[in-house]
C-alpha cells in the first residue's frame, strides 16, 4: 500500500545557493511539524548546490531533488516546485530563508482554522550576510478574508 502524501508540499527552488542553502535545509528539515516533504529543483547551479541538497536527501527522505538538464530561468524553476508537488498546502522556500520551527505549524493552523483564507503569513525578520538582526517587518494590515480576488492581489501587492 502507497503511504498518503504529505499534507504540506515546500517547494525550494535552487540556482548557486551554496551559501546560505545549508542554513535552509536545516530549518526546513527541523521543523516542529513533519508531515511534509521538501521539493528541491536544481535550475543548473554551479557552485555545488546540488552536491548539498543530494547530501540532505541522503539523510531525510521527506526531501524530493529535481535537477533541470538546463537553466530554465528563476520563474519556471518555481513552477517546477510546486508541479512536483503533492501535499493539500504548498509554501515556496528560498534557499537563503531561515524559518523559525513553528513557521510551518503556524501557517497551518491559521489556515485549518480559517477555511475561508487563501494564504497566511508572519513576521519577517531580515539578516544581515553576517546573520545579524536588521529589522523586522510585520503584515499586520493585511486581511483579505471576503474581499474579491482583485482586491486581495492588489492587498499583497
Amino acid at each position: 500500500m502507497n503511504p498518503s502524501p504529505p499534507l504540506v508540499s515546500i517547494g525550494l527552488p535552487v540556482f548557486n545557493g551554496r551559501r546560505y542553502l545549508k542554513g535552509a535545509l536545516d530549518a526546513l528539515c527541523q521543523q516542529d511539524y513533519s508531515n511534509l516533504e521538501i521539493n528541491i529543483s536544481d535550475n543548473c547551479s554551479e557552485d555545488g548546490s546540488m552536491e548539498i541538497c543530494r547530501e540532505y536527501a541522503a539523510h531525510d527522505p521527506r526531501i524530493r531533488l529535481s535537477q533541470n538538464s538546463e537553466n530554465l530561468g528563476g520563474l519556471a524553476n518555481f513552477k517546477r516546485v510546486l508541479e512536483i508537488s503533492t501535499g493539500s498546502y504548498f509554501m515556496w522556500a528560498a534557499c537563503d530563508d531561515l524559518w523559525d520551527r513553528s513557521f510551518v505549524s503556524t501557517c497551518l493552523h491559521q489556515l485549518q482554522h480559517r477555511p475561508q483564507a487563501v494564504s497566511a503569513f508572519c513576521t519577517v525578520k531580515f539578516i544581515s550576510e553576517q546573520g545579524s538582526p536588521m529589522e523586522i517587518f510585520h503584515y499586520n494590515n493585511l486581511h483579505t478574508v471576503g474581499m474579491p480576488v482583485d482586491e486581495r492581489i492588489s492587498a499583497l501587492s
